[in-house]
């Protein structure tokens, strides 16, 4: 996304994207609003994008990296979710990462199928899953899920759904 003419091009995150531009400003790259830079996790950006390829591969999953396959159904993104999320959460608390729903643990991006409703129940799944961590999650720790669209899918509203933890 691109905010107004005062500030560079964005990324998923709100970090700004390296460019030509950049170089040529003294502003660090890697700030987010309202989030101290320490608390970024180191997240690969061939892997963590604005949209993917059905059947893109991304590479193996690292301490930072997590894939979770849903076989392309929207109920099973849903289940796959509800199964992992908390444990994943909590993985991340410590060291910060991101958990990539739709990509398959070989790294081929398959995507699943949400609709509006869908994605409603996948937010409140994830929103439910970090209220029950004890200790309790400080609210800012799991940054908005962001349903990333996947190019030539063969489903309509496919997307790969990306949780990302803050350390």
């Amino acid at each position: 996304s691109t905010a107004d003419s005062d500030h560079m091009p964005a990324d998923l995150f709100g970090v700004l994207r390296a460019s030509h531009e950049l170089r040529s400003r003294s502003e660090p790259a890697d700030r987010v609003p309202g989030i101290s830079v320490a608390r970024m996790p180191v997240l690969d950006p061939a892997v963590v994008k604005d949209s993917y390829r059905f059947g893109e591969a991304l590479g193996q999953e690292t301490q930072t990296i997590e894939f979770k396959g849903t076989r392309d159904a929207e109920n099973d993104m849903l289940r796959v979710l509800k199964d992992k999320i908390s444990r994943y959460l909590c993985a991340f608390l410590n060291s910060g990462g991101a958990i990539l729903f739709g990509v398959d643990d070989d790294g081929i991006v398959r995507g699943g199928q949400l609709g509006a409703a869908q994605r409603a129940a996948a937010v409140k799944l994830i929103d439910a899953a970090a209220q029950l961590i004890d200790p309790q999650v400080e609210p800012d720790a799991i940054m908005p899920p962001r349903f990333v669209p996947v190019a030539d899918a063969p489903q309509p509203d496919t997307c790969v759904l990306l949780v990302v933890v803050l350390r």
